[in-house]
C-alpha cells in the first residue's frame, strides 16, 4: 500500500520553513544593499570584496530557489495524482507487477506508469434466480446483495484476476439452490426472510470449510430477496381457489354481475 505522497499539511510545513529561509536571506541582501529592512545597519562596504562574494552567492541562491520551485511546481502538476475518497489508485508501471494506494494522493512516473481507480464503495448486485423446490415447482427469485470490497484484499483479486460480482452472484446461486431444494413452495413463501438470512450468514461469512465472499475480498452487507415468481399453474390455480371461495360466501354470480 505505498507510493502514498505527502499530506497538504506536510507541504505547508516544508514551503513555511523554505519560505522562512528565502525571506531571512532576501532581507540580508536588501539590508547589506539597500540599507532597508531589518538588517539595515548591516554595512559592508568597509570590506567590498566580501560584499561581492556575497553579492554572488546570493544569485546563485536565488537562481537555485528558482529552479527549485519551477521543479516542484512540475512535480506536483505532473508526478503527484488525487485518489478520490472510497477509491483505491492502482499503479500499473508496465512490467505486470501493480501497486495499490489508499492514500489522498499518489505519484508515479509519466509516460512509464498508468493509474486507474477502483471503486471500494458499497454497491448492489440485482439478479434473478430460478430454482427448484422439494415439491419439483420451479420459482424465480428476485435478489438484491449490497456488497463492498474489502482493499486489504485488492492486491489478490488483482493478481488472481477474481470477477468479485460473477463469483458474489455464483455463490448466492448456489446457497439459494441448496436451500429451496428442502422445502416446500408452501414452506418456501412462508420463509423469505429466512432464506435472505442464510444468505447473508452462508455466503458473506461461512464457516472456515466452506467459501464465502470473504475469500475472493468481499463484504456482503445485505441481503435481500426483494420478490418470488410463482409458476403459472400455481397462479391460475390461486385464481380457482379464490373464484370457489367468492361462490361459495356469495353464491354463484350471473352474466353482467360481479361477484366481489
Amino acid at each position: 500500500m505505498g507510493r502514498a505522497a505527502p499530506s497538504v499539511g506536510t507541504l505547508l510545513v516544508y514551503t513555511g520553513i523554505a519560505s522562512l529561509i528565502i525571506l531571512s536571506i532576501a532581507a540580508f541582501f536588501l539590508g547589506i544593499t539597500w540599507h532597508i529592512g531589518p538588517f539595515a545597519n548591516l554595512n559592508l562596504d568597509t570590506n567590498p570584496e566580501l560584499k561581492a562574494v556575497i553579492l554572488r552567492l546570493g544569485r546563485y541562491f536565488m537562481i537555485f530557489v528558482f529552479c527549485t520551485a519551477i521543479l516542484t511546481w512540475a512535480v506536483n502538476r505532473y508526478f503527484y495524482k488525487a485518489v478520490p475518497e472510497n477509491f483505491a489508485a492502482i499503479i500499473e508501471p508496465g512490467n505486470g507487477h501493480r501497486v495499490i494506494s489508499v492514500g489522498p494522493r499518489v505519484w508515479l512516473m509519466p509516460i512509464l506508469e498508468s493509474m486507474t481507480l477502483f471503486d471500494l464503495r458499497p454497491r448492489d448486485l440485482n439478479f434473478e434466480h430460478k430454482a427448484i423446490t422439494h415439491d419439483k415447482l420451479e420459482i424465480t427469485f428476485h435478489v438484491t446483495l449490497t456488497w463492498q470490497p474489502y482493499v486489504e484484499d485488492l492486491q489478490m483479486v488483482l493478481d488472481a484476476n477474481i470477477q468479485q460480482e460473477r463469483k458474489l452472484r455464483t455463490l448466492a446461486e448456489h446457497q439459494l439452490t441448496h436451500e429451496v431444494s428442502k422445502k416446500s413452495l408452501a414452506e418456501v413463501q412462508s420463509n423469505v426472510r429466512v432464506l435472505a438470512f442464510h444468505l447473508q450468514r452462508f455466503v458473506g461469512e461461512p464457516e472456515s470449510r466452506l467459501e464465502g465472499a470473504r475469500k475472493y475480498g468481499m463484504y456482503l452487507q445485505e441481503a435481500k430477496i426483494t420478490k418470488i415468481d410463482l409458476p403459472a399453474e400455481i397462479i391460475e390455480l390461486n385464481k380457482t381457489e379464490k373464484l370457489t371461495e367468492l361462490r361459495k360466501k356469495y353464491g354463484p354470480t350471473q352474466p353482467g354481475i360481479s361477484a366481489g
